[in-house]
C-alpha cells in the first residue's frame, strides 16, 4: 500500500487499504497486545496468545471475528517466519 501511493499508484494504494481494514479495525476492537497475540498465534507465528495481568484474553467473539477476517484475506496458518 506504502509503496503504491509513493510511486503513485493511489488506485492500487486505496484498494489495498479497504482490503485490509477490517483487519486493523479488529486489530484494535479490544486492548493491546490480545488481539495481535491472537493473530499470531494463529498465524504460526508465535506460540501463545497469553496476555499477562491485568490484561485479559480477548473474547470469543472478537476470536471469531478476528479469525473470519484472516480467514477472509487467506491469512490464517498460512503465515510462516
Amino acid at each position: 500500500m506504502t509503496r503504491a501511493a509513493k510511486i503513485g499508484d493511489l488506485a492500487t494504494a486505496r484498494a489495498l487499504h479497504l482490503k485490509y481494514y477490517p483487519l486493523a479495525r479488529i486489530l484494535f476492537a479490544e486492548p493491546s497486545p490480545g488481539p495481535i497475540k491472537e493473530a499470531l498465534t494463529q498465524a504460526g507465528l508465535i506460540s501463545s496468545a497469553e496476555v499477562r495481568l491485568p490484561l485479559a484474553p480477548i473474547t470469543p467473539e472478537t476470536r471469531d471475528r478476528l479469525f473470519g477476517i484472516m480467514e477472509s484475506l487467506d491469512l490464517r496458518e498460512r503465515v510462516r517466519i
